[in-house]
């Protein structure tokens, strides 16, 4: 088992020492100190605050260039309001709940029982609360505070805002990278697979989803009762595209059709 122990807290905060294991900063990728009510990059001294005990753990220039409008993709999601775990009824109930299933699946077989699983894009912990269910150690990532704080966790989950093309994860500190339904809403995929292999430790697994080039998508603000109809940014794939962009970062991965062919899922070891 990973050895835990309290780590002196940030604004009364406590972090253990396992979340400051995996946490780094999102630039130089070094390691965070806790210091009053914030965590400090020991390497490049940046400072990155915690609010009601959750970090936010993007990049200063980032953050600038969102607040300046540069980044509208990034910003759309910092605002969003969606619940899958709690607002979605009927049709779209159904299939948020059988790709759960189905994702855990693949999930459960892979799942290193002793060691840290990095959840990213999790929003209201529609993956997450399964892994918490378990006891499983696990990091949940976010940009968006609004879902981070809809779902808890504790012990075994800790949560930091983060963008998912800069982790904010020290190298090769996890043992599995979950992605499910977040590469269809980045406007630089690779970026963000590079990073995915980056932070997880060899013989580890990295399992995501995207959504399919299915027609049925077509009709998805009809058919949704929470979708916000006004994404800047929502990409489907075909099975071929998303083996292609696991060959472009240099590996095979194995696709799955999973949800009534609505969606791909991939397992890919590093």
């Amino acid at each position: 088992m990973i050895q835990t122990y309290p780590v002196d807290s940030a604004g009364g905060h406590s972090f253990e020492r396992w979340h400051l294991d995996v946490f780094g900063c999102p630039g130089c990728k070094s390691n965070l100190v806790p210091m009053d009510s914030v965590l400090k990059c020991e390497s490049c001294g940046t400072v990155y605050s915690v609010l009601n005990g959750i970090p936010s753990l993007i990049s200063p220039d980032t953050a600038l260039e969102m607040t300046a409008g540069h980044l509208p993709v990034k910003e759309f999601y910092l605002f969003e309001r969606y619940d899958w775990t709690k607002d979605s009824k009927g049709l779209e109930y159904i299939y948020h709940h059988t790709r759960r299933a189905e994702t855990w699946h693949y999930i459960e077989k892979l799942l290193p029982r002793d060691g840290i699983v990095l959840d990213i894009g999790c929003g209201t912990g529609l993956i997450t609360h399964r892994l918490a269910t378990i006891r499983q150690k696990a990091v949940a990532l976010d940009m968006n505070l609004w879902a981070l704080n809809q779902m808890n966790g504790k012990p075994y989950i800790v949560k930091a805002q983060a963008d998912a093309e800069m982790l904010p994860v020290q190298d090769s500190s996890v043992d599995m990278v979950i992605a499910t339904e977040v590469v269809e809403h980045l406007e630089n995929p690779e970026t963000t697979l590079q990073e995915m292999l980056r932070v997880c430790r060899p013989g580890g697994w990295l399992v995501g989803s995207v959504p399919s080039t299915n027609s049925i998508w077509k009709m998805r603000q009809h058919l949704s009762m929470t979708c916000a109809g006004n994404e800047p940014f929502h990409r489907n794939f075909t099975r071929n595209e998303i083996t292609d962009l696991w060959h472009r970062v240099g590996y095979d991965g194995q696709i799955h059709g999973i949800c009534f062919g609505l969606n791909w899922l991939w397992t890919v070891q590093k």
